[in-house]
């Protein structure tokens, strides 16, 4: 079809992600309906950085419309958000190419008269930036970008030394508020970096047993790993042929680690999503019987698929897990800010408010297990965040609620790029049985 191609597709999908926003799904966009493999991946990749950069995005585009982006319909504002991200962020497009294939979508995808407006923002936006290719600090007028920054004409952006926050909000894409979180415990030099950090693009990372062919991957700095370079097909045909081998950060497979050394006979793990932890329990202790549970219908489906591939893995329903237990594992629902970088959207549905409401979840899920699981000798205690709350103070109020003894704990940054990239996280083991 004329209109099926990297572009119009990437505007269709942002179209339909404006009516969710700042509410992004999790589950990341694939472009299926493009059949041309390069075409389909630079879709994918304009995607991702519209949804990566929407605040940054936005506010420059308002600078130039008499109606803020919000305001307007859908397929327009998909169309600028598309047009604005390539100008900004894809060197290696064309500035003429990208303006004039925009100007014909709008006229496909909104209506004729829509040209006029979409050619004269996406011209100013390109006339707006600079590329400076040295190192970003955040200063007046400054866009960080991989590589580099941007330097800005217009005054969009709040100045970093009256307004910190305001700035780094505009300026990296993160909600004002996550930003205010994060200064309350953490230095600025901190925050400022883990801004910068959750703007690249997480590379794909297994975790496998070898490397079979290096123009698809190569090893990451962590042994056991390696950094996938195939497209999406390719990395499914691999797993399909490699039962074993699954895509995880290093960062949440030491969530696992922690009890490697440990004797267990039974392992619960209480809310194990797709499985993926529950699966490398399995692996890792074939001595032990491994139930695993998920509330949600859709993830419980995907656990059950997981586990008839393993003799030592049982997909049961949580009112049916055992009562006693040696290893009670919760991996927890969490607000996800360890992995930003990976997981995009998870920084716009962030607040005050939610945070609040994920801590007492995670509390809620802790009385639960102890509840079923009413004899369990240790607790591990994982999140993929950085919040205190949610970490390190969740696992001293199980202590002050239910007794036993911290046994190891570790909190991981966000960091490193390429093969020495890895997510942040927490766990904790705790020995219940004090």
């Amino acid at each position: 079809m004329f209109d099926q191609n990297a572009r119009s597709a990437a505007s269709k999908a942002i179209a339909l992600a404006v009516a969710d926003y700042p509410f992004l799904l999790p589950e990341a966009w694939t472009a299926e309906e493009l059949t041309d493999g390069r075409e389909r991946q630079l879709a994918i990749a304009i995607h991702r950085t519209v949804v990566q950069r929407w605040i940054t995005l936005e506010a420059l585009l308002n600078t130039f419309l008499r109606k803020p982006l919000e305001h307007m319909e859908p397929s327009m504002a998909g169309v600028l958000l598309t047009g604005a991200a390539q100008l900004l962020f894809f060197d290696r497009l064309p500035v003429y190419a990208v303006i004039n294939e925009m100007v014909g979508i709008a006229s496909r995808q909104v209506r004729s008269g829509a040209k006029g407006l979409v050619n004269a923002v996406l011209r100013r936006v390109a006339d707006a930036v600079e590329v400076v290719d040295e190192p970003w600090t955040a200063a007046p007028r400054t866009l960080p970008r991989e590589g580099g920054y941007l330097q800005v004409k217009e005054g969009f952006l709040p100045n970093p030394a009256k307004d910190l926050p305001a700035y780094l909000a505009v300026a990296t894409s993160h909600p004002c508020e996550l930003v205010e979180h994060w200064l309350s415990w953490m230095p600025a030099k901190e925050v400022i970096a883990l801004c910068q950090h959750s703007l690249q693009s997480a590379p794909t990372i297994l975790s496998c047993d070898e490397i079979l062919d290096e123009s698809m991957a190569v090893p990451h700095e962590t042994p056991g790993f390696a950094v996938w370079r195939g497209d999406y097909g390719q990395l499914q045909q691999t797993l399909a042929s490699h039962r074993f081998w699954r895509v995880q950060d290093p960062t949440a497979a030491r969530a696992m680690t922690v009890c490697e050394d440990l004797d267990l006979k039974v392992i619960v793990d209480f809310c194990a999503g797709k499985g993926t932890k529950s699966l490398q329990l399995a692996q890792a202790h074939s001595q032990a019987q491994v139930y695993a549970a998920d509330p949600d219908a859709r993830r419980f489906a995907m656990l059950k698929d997981v586990a008839e591939q393993v003799d030592n893995l049982h997909a049961v329903p949580a009112s049916d897990l055992p009562t006693e237990a040696d290893l009670l594992v919760l991996d927890v629902p969490c607000t996800n800010t360890g992995v930003l970088a990976r997981r995009p959207e998870a920084r716009y549905r962030f607040s005050r408010e939610s945070h609040d409401e994920l801590v007492a979840l995670q509390r809620r899920i802790i009385k639960a297990s102890l509840k079923q699981v009413t004899h369990a000798k240790y607790l591990l205690y994982s999140t993929c965040s950085l919040c205190p709350s949610e970490n390190g103070r969740m696992a001293q109020w199980a202590l002050g609620r239910y007794g036993g003894s911290l046994l190891r704990e570790y909190q991981t940054y966000p960091g490193g790029t390429g093969n020495t990239y890895h997510d942040g996280g927490y766990v904790s083991l705790i020995d219940l049985s004090l």
